[in-house]
């Protein structure tokens, strides 16, 4: 059978899952392309296709998110609402959802009691294991913006060392628990442990391959950590080789644009460890750079 020859819910449900996989690969804007296009040619008319229809919508914020058109991805958000009261099980999963994702976008927009707030009533409805890791992610980050770093470091350990008891440290799971895990230790100054949960991230993340979008955004973040320990303390020659380190990534990672933030916290980072190492100059040329930058929220 022919993709256009299925039902119009299925073929709903199959550019989602496109559409999902072009934007872990960094092709965000295919993904939306997919998406206009059953969009234009295939109505609305049941409650699987609702719900699908859902799905799509929140699939073409999250892409928004990633170009940064927050008020684009606030406006997908309100073109769906639950049709049947109490919400069927198919409208709640896009409720769950929609809480992740206005989560997310919450925190990039710098709103991080209202992201909190998402994430928190979305983690309270998630029923499976691989969503509540997947929350469990975001919600420690939000965790260590609003300097709540123990709170975060409970909320992680003990998900953690279940994995880990179930042979699963190498899982993909365990890699997104871990790395706030490490944020939480360093926002704490428990530079040792910090250390050792980036050092054992970078041994997943060497042994793979192929990372999509979220993997390579967490292997610069983990870069990006260990430049934070030999920062605060006083290495700075360490510092600059790992930063370094973390440049060429975002050079050979899609996922980063021209103008990305982490680059600029990159070269931030460069004008204090250059001016440390007494290279002047260097460290001027690192300021100046900056400014060339997003400078978030």
């Amino acid at each position: 059978m022919q993709e256009n020859e299925l039902p119009d819910y299925l073929q709903l449900a199959v550019i989602n899952r496109q559409s999902a996989l072009l934007r872990f690969k960094g092709d965000h804007d295919q993904s939306d392309i997919l998406i206009q296009n059953i969009l234009a040619r295939i109505p609305v008319q049941d409650i699987r296709s609702h719900y699908l229809y859902g799905r799509l919508l929140l699939s073409r914020a999250e892409n928004a998110i990633l170009r940064k058109e927050f008020d684009k991805a606030t406006s997908y958000f309100r073109q769906w609402e639950t049709k049947t009261e109490p919400p069927s099980d198919y409208e709640l999963q896009v409720v769950r959802l929609k809480n992740t994702v206005m989560g997310r976008l919450s925190r990039y927009q710098g709103d991080f009691s209202h992201a909190e707030h998402c994430l928190k009533t979305c983690l309270e409805l998630i029923p499976t294991e691989t969503s509540r890791y997947h929350i469990m992610h975001y919600l420690a980050d939000v965790y260590c913006e609003l300097r709540l770093a123990g709170k975060a470091e409970e909320l992680l350990l003990e998900n953690i060392e279940d994995l880990r008891a179930r042979g699963k440290h190498r899982s993909k799971a365990f890699k997104r628990l871990l790395l706030p895990f490490a944020e939480a230790c360093l926002e704490q100054r428990k530079l040792k442990e910090a250390r050792a949960a980036l050092l054992e991230i970078g041994v997943i993340f060497d042994g793979t391959h192929d990372h999509d979008v979220s993997d390579q955004l967490d292997h610069v973040r983990l870069i990006l950590g260990l430049v934070r320990i030999a920062y605060h303390e006083s290495r700075w020659s360490e510092a600059l080789e790992s930063s370094q380190k973390a440049l060429i990534l975002t050079q050979k990672y899609k996922t980063f644009s021209d103008r990305n933030f982490y680059i600029g916290v990159i070269f931030l980072f460069h004008t204090v460890i250059y001016f440390e190492l007494g290279q002047l100059s260097e460290s001027q040329r690192a300021y100046a750079a900056t400014k060339l930058y997003d400078q978030g929220p």
